[in-house]
């Protein structure tokens, strides 16, 4: 997987109350439990066209700034190339992938592999399980608006959390809040008006049909958490 540089980096969460596990990127196989995380920090790929679909091309001909057409086509681009990987069958190219009506990716001929991604300000993370997937990432920033941000979307406990925060480590904890909520949405596929967990550092979760909501491994510069479902 030639198209990776050196900050990209794979780790393997295998369940409820487990640590995050290092492994090498030469390869990679569909995990058994648990989720395979890939984190890419300022990477970029060359042939884009050749990788990507030819609706994706269209799609990022329509956004503004070139910026965020670039994020996006390197984000799909990789996304394929992983897929590529896990499949072991079909070009990047030639995968399909599908969007249900909430919006969430899948891939109709090969229903075994769930998959989600995140990106954010040129960084990456994609999750790879055989269970229903999420995952979100931030930027780690200032958020001096973090209250404004924060109502109808985290719970009167999590806002209560983040504001018991020393000011200076509020953004960062809203962040985190905010990383555990995305990635359980994205893992059912559906929304939710709030949800009722006190911090983003917890690893679990007593939810029914959540396997496990963890914080990612320290990420240099951003913060975000995966989610896999029963």
């Amino acid at each position: 997987m030639t198209f990776f540089h050196e900050s990209s980096a794979l780790f393997w969460h295998t369940g409820e109350g487990a640590a995050w596990i290092s492994k090498a990127v030469a390869t990679a196989n569909v995990p058994q439990i648990g989720a395979h995380v890939w984190f890419i920090h300022d990477a970029h790929l060359q042939d884009l066209g050749g990788l990507v679909s030819e609706a994706e091309l269209l799609r990022a001909h329509e956004m503004l700034p070139a910026s965020k057409a670039r994020e996006f086509l390197f984000a799909r681009a990789t996304l394929r190339q992983l897929l590529a990987v896990y499949i072991q069958t079909l070009p990047p190219r030639e995968i399909c992938i599908a969007m249900t009506e909430h919006g969430k990716p899948y891939l109709p001929d090969h229903p075994a592999l769930k998959f989600n991604l995140s990106h954010s300000h040129g960084a990456l993370a994609l999750a790879f399980s055989k269970c229903e997937v999420g995952i979100d990432i931030e930027k780690l920033r200032p958020v001096p608006d973090w209250q404004d941000l924060a109502t109808g979307i985290l719970s009167a406990k999590a806002r209560v959390y983040i504001a018991r925060e020393p000011p200076t480590k509020q953004g960062a904890a809203f962040l985190q809040a905010f990383t555990a909520r995305e990635a359980l949405l994205k893992a059912a596929g559906t929304g939710f008006s709030s949800l009722d967990f006190p911090s983003a550092f917890m690893q679990h979760s007593n939810a029914a049909g959540i396997e496990f909501l963890a914080e990612l491994p320290p990420l240099t510069g951003f913060t975000g958490h995966v989610c896999v479902l029963n």
